[in-house]
Parts: structure tokens; C-alpha cells; sequence
């Protein structure tokens, strides 16, 4: 019984330090806002339950929170209509737990400037079957510690069109990222700054791929690139059939 009303207090406490902290919480309850943004000190290791009491919201950011390490339970069921979710420079990781999705209405997702290591299913961005981020176009995922990527990604969000992985520790791809029909419509691909030597022919595999940067090739020309045209990779444009292709896999790693 002690140990019980311990806890209620603590939580009472816990919610009253945040209402102090974050008096936008209470404003954008009073006002059914659509917008809400936190940032600097004043969570503890989790988001306080009490934002996923907002389910009008459609644009979420906390940003600058050194003692965030997860979302908490409770995000997906409270803020169904999320189309924008920002948690950047705060401490998330080495995963996310619960995992983010289902959210079946999310557009834009950044996770940018976290701790992150990996995403494993149960740990990531959400349920692979059904789609947990079915209408996910951009995701970025920088300044991050990722060694590797989930390999259901390309299930999990099918209608990526722009993908930032710059500054992680990646040394390679899913395989599942390109299989033909993965991501039909992957336009940009960014992963400056790992540890990437090369990338596999399946590449070819992304249609729509337009824009690359810090990706590695051969010989300044990307093992993707369509006939007539290569990629100058450091640079993110296409060159014409004829330009000088003089860049090494050095120069491209570097980007």
C-alpha cells in the first residue's frame, strides 16, 4: 500500500513539474491546438503521459531534451492523427521503446541527433504487417549511432520518398531495402559520414532515385546509374555521358 501511494505521489509530482515546465501542454489542451512545440530541459526519461490526451494534434516536436531515452507507451493510441512527429537532439535509445508505430496518418519523422543504435522489430519505427507507417514520406535518421538498418523498413514505410542517414555507423544495406518494389518512390537517399564501401548493383532497383549524397560507387560513377548518365555522388547531379569521371572511391566516400 506504501510502495503504491509512493508512486502516485512521484507521479503527481512528475506531472505538475512538467505542467510547470511546459505550460503549452495545458494551453494547447484548453485550445485544441494542432501544433505543439517543446523544447529544452524539463522530461524525465519519457514523454508525460498526459501529451497523448491531444489526439487532434497533427504536428508534434520535442526537441533539446537530454533525459528523453524513449517515447513512452502510449503515443500511437493517443495521437492517431500525427502527420508530422519531431524528436530531435534529445537522448533517444539504443532503441524505441514501445516502438513507434502504428501511425497510420505520419508523413514526416525526425529522429534526427539522438542515440540510437538499432531498430529491431518490438525496438523500431513500428509493425511491418500491416504497414505500421503506411503514409511515411520522409524520414531522417542523422547524427544518430545506427549500425544497422531494420530490414522490414521498406514494409514498415512503402512510401518513402526521401531518406536521411547521414552520420550514423552503417556499413551496409538491408538487402531488403532494394528487392524490385520495395520503394517505388525513393526519390532521395543521403548517408554521408559511415562507414559505406560500396553499395550492391540492387540499388538499381530504386526507380525513382534521383538525388544520392556521400553514397559510394566505382570509379565516380554508381554501380545504379542508367546508361548514358553517370553520378557525380559528392555533388548529388547528374553529369552527361560525355563529362570526365575522375573521382575515386576516396573522393566519394568523403562526399
Amino acid at each position: 500500500m506504501l510502495r503504491s501511494l509512493l508512486r502516485k505521489h512521484r507521479g503527481a509530482m512528475a506531472a505538475a513539474a512538467v505542467s510547470e515546465s511546459w505550460p503549452e501542454l495545458e494551453l494547447a489542451e484548453r485550445e485544441r491546438r494542432r501544433e505543439l512545440l517543446l523544447t529544452g530541459p524539463g522530461l524525465e526519461e519519457r514523454l508525460p503521459p498526459r501529451l497523448f490526451t491531444l489526439p487532434l494534434l497533427h504536428y508534434l516536436e520535442v526537441s533539446g531534451c537530454g533525459s528523453l531515452r524513449a517515447p513512452g507507451p502510449g503515443l500511437a493510441q493517443g495521437l492517431p492523427q500525427l502527420h508530422s512527429l519531431v524528436l530531435r537532439r534529445n537522448a533517444l535509445g539504443p532503441g524505441l521503446s514501445p516502438e513507434l508505430g502504428p501511425l497510420p496518418a505520419l508523413r514526416v519523422l525526425d529522429l534526427s541527433g539522438n542515440a540510437l543504435e538499432a531498430l529491431p522489430p518490438g525496438h523500431g519505427l513500428g509493425p511491418a504487417e500491416p504497414p505500421g507507417l503506411p503514409q511515411l514520406q520522409s524520414l531522417n535518421l542523422s547524427g544518430n549511432r545506427l549500425r544497422e538498418l531494420p530490414a522490414d523498413l521498406a514494409r514498415c514505410a512503402p512510401r518513402l520518398q526521401s531518406l536521411n542517414l547521414t552520420g550514423n555507423c552503417l556499413d551496409s544495406f538491408p538487402a531488403e531495402l532494394f528487392r524490385p518494389g520495395a520503394l517505388p518512390l525513393l526519390s532521395e537517399l543521403a548517408a554521408a559520414d559511415n562507414c559505406l564501401r560500396e553499395l550492391s548493383p540492387d540499388i538499381a532497383h530504386l526507380a525513382s532515385l534521383k538525388v544520392s549524397g556521400g553514397l559510394p560507387g566505382r570509379g565516380g560513377m554508381g554501380p545504379w546509374s542508367r546508361p548514358g548518365e553517370g553520378r557525380n555522388l559528392s555533388r548529388g547531379r547528374a553529369l552527361p555521358s560525355d563529362a570526365p569521371r575522375d573521382a575515386g572511391p576516396r573522393e566519394l566516400l568523403q562526399g
